[in-house]
């Protein structure tokens, strides 16, 4: 180790104080030539200005005012602390900070006194434990950095390229300006304020189960990439394009618009209390989860199994329960238009695990076009029948049935239900052939009348036989007959 308790330490022109152990420099002591603190060293300055550049990857403990002379300051790893009161001045006008990798911590500043500038460089893990950074128009080029304690402001359009991580895990974290994310938004923790807004152009944005954020953001959040978000009251207006995974605990300040994907996770309920309007193209997948408030499905589709804990308007969109098959229930009223479409499978004969089925605990108002299909090649018995949509009380009918061509199904309109039936089959009755009436036996009487008569016809016969003489036969030559003179 090496103590300084003031004056003036000469480097040769071209040369460096190298620290590899614990220097401590004191009393306003002027280090005229560059400083470097290695990794694992300690370097403890208070009151110090070093005439030439500053590079840090140990322990950089910054007391007092410390100012760094030379063109460029680099903190390249380990951790420069600087507590309250405390000044890490760059006074070179040309002068550039350059965060690399490492921690800065504390609760005093960085300063640039000279004009000089900050700029993030490498590909390293940075982290702010305390102190207070504002930054305009910032692109974070690798790397990460992350916010533990202080402040981070950003202004203008701030741009996290494919690759970078922004992680809020403390503090307060002040987006107004654009915030536009390509790479990874990670909250676990601190607030996240501000009326900018932000924009998830293909990255991903995770806020676990858990977290502790504090979300007060107010901006358009435009979301092409994917959302993890869980235990949190979300107070952005949201226009979804890509994809959000809805966990538990969350819920949805301001209104909802999807033309992506919306995935209702099992166990969860999320609050849309602004409701959520879905266009073409939108999906909203009920994994065994549901949604609570209004739901205005102009287009797109909504399937799977889950709950709708509101109304549901159908406009041009598609209601297909189930992924082959399932349930879905709402609470409130459904309202079919006239360019809806149900769309039900049967697969057995269980309701909701066999066929689809869609559960109104309110007013059914029905409409457009139910198509039925058969699932796994079913083929319903004679005589069964399956109640695909349950209501308290209905309007109207669907306008358009659309039923398997091999099946002779029944689509009857009940009061309180939608019932399919497959009809039960008719057998023929065989006609039995009729059976000719007996002929009773002659009389003894007649059977001898009969017999005598035979007897006699014959007598008759044999008597004309003997009867009967043969015509005289001509002879050969006939006599000759001599004329009379």
């Amino acid at each position: 180790s090496l103590d300084i308790g003031g004056g003036q330490v000469n480097v040769a022109t071209g040369g460096a104080l190298n620290n590899a152990g614990t220097l401590t420099a004191n009393n306003n002591l002027s280090l005229l030539g560059d400083f470097i603190n290695q990794a694992g060293a300690t370097a403890n300055l208070t009151n110090v200005t070093i005439g030439g550049s500053g590079y840090n990857s140990g322990t950089f403990n910054v007391n007092g005012l410390v100012t760094i002379a030379g063109p460029i300051a680099q903190q390249l790893g380990g951790v420069i602390n600087i507590p309250a009161s405390a000044n890490l001045d760059m006074s070179n006008p040309a002068g550039l900070f350059s965060w690399n990798d490492g921690t800065i911590a504390g609760t005093g500043a960085v300063g640039f006194s000279g004009g000089g500038s900050f700029n993030f460089a490498g590909n390293g893990q940075r982290v702010i434990d305390g102190l207070n950074f504002s930054f305009n128009n910032l692109t974070l080029p690798n790397g990460s950095l992350t916010l533990k304690s202080g402040s981070l402001t950003l202004s203008g359009a701030t741009v996290l390229p494919t690759g970078v991580a922004l992680n809020l895990e403390g503090g307060t974290l002040t987006n107004n300006g654009s915030l536009d994310v390509a790479g990874t938004f990670g909250l676990t923790g601190g607030a996240f304020a501000g009326p900018g807004t932000l924009s998830m152009t293909g990255g991903s944005m995770n806020l676990p189960a858990g977290n502790s954020v504090t979300w007060t953001n107010s901006g358009l959040l435009t979301n092409t990439g994917t959302l993890n978000l869980a235990s949190s009251a979300i107070t952005n207006a949201i226009d979804n394009q890509g994809t959000i995974n809805l966990g538990s605990g969350l819920s949805f300040v301001n209104a909802v618009t999807n033309t992506g994907t919306l995935v209702a996770q099992a166990g969860t309920t999320t609050l849309f209390s602004a409701g959520l309007t879905q266009q073409a193209g939108g999906q909203l997948q009920l994994n065994n989860g549901g949604v609570t408030g209004n739901v205005n499905l102009a287009n797109g589709s909504i399937s799977g199994s889950g709950t709708i804990n509101g109304n549901l308007v159908v406009g041009s969109g598609t209601l297909a329960p189930g992924f082959s098959p399932g349930a879905i229930t709402v609470t409130g009223n459904l309202t079919m238009d006239a360019n809806s479409v149900l769309n039900i499978e049967l697969g057995g004969p269980g309701q909701g695990t066999g066929y689809d089925w869609v559960n109104v605990m309110g007013t059914a108002q029905l409409g457009g076009t139910l198509n039925v299909t058969s699932y796994n090649g079913f083929a319903p018995p004679a005589g069964s029948t399956y109640n695909v949509m349950q209501f308290a009380s209905k309007t109207g009918n669907f306008a358009t049935l659309n039923l398997p061509v091999a099946r002779s199904l029944v689509v009857s309109s009940l009061p309180t239900s939608i019932r399919l039936a497959m009809p039960e089959l008719v057998v023929p009755v065989p006609v039995p052939t009729p059976t000719p009436a007996p002929v009773a036996p002659a009389p003894a009487a007649a059977v001898a009348q009969v017999i005598v008569a035979e007897t006699r016809l014959e007598e008759v016969q044999e008597l004309v036989a003997e009867l009967k003489v043969e015509p005289p036969r001509k002879s050969d030559k006939e006599p000759e007959v001599e004329a009379c003179p």
